[in-house]
């Protein structure tokens, strides 16, 4: 059987890396590049399937925001 995740990507560009969360299965993983965080997440994901009785989903939602604030040079 195929399962398909969303994967959230963040790339940090002060830590030079790259950080994707899959929230059905809160869990996430990092890399120096994309397809190596790719791979480590991957593994996780592995690793919680074969850990969990069944395939528990949790539910969520996507959303992003802009937040103004003041800031004071």
């Amino acid at each position: 059987m195929i399962k398909k995740f969303i994967v959230l990507i963040e790339r940090d560009f002060a830590d030079r890396d790259y950080a994707g969360y899959v929230p059905a299965l809160r869990v996430g993983a990092v890399g120096n590049t994309k397809e190596e965080m790719l791979e480590n997440l991957k593994d996780i994901i592995t690793i919680e399937l074969g850990r969990r009785a069944e395939l528990t989903e949790h539910e969520h939602e996507f959303g992003a925001v802009s937040v103004d604030f003041p800031v004071t040079n």
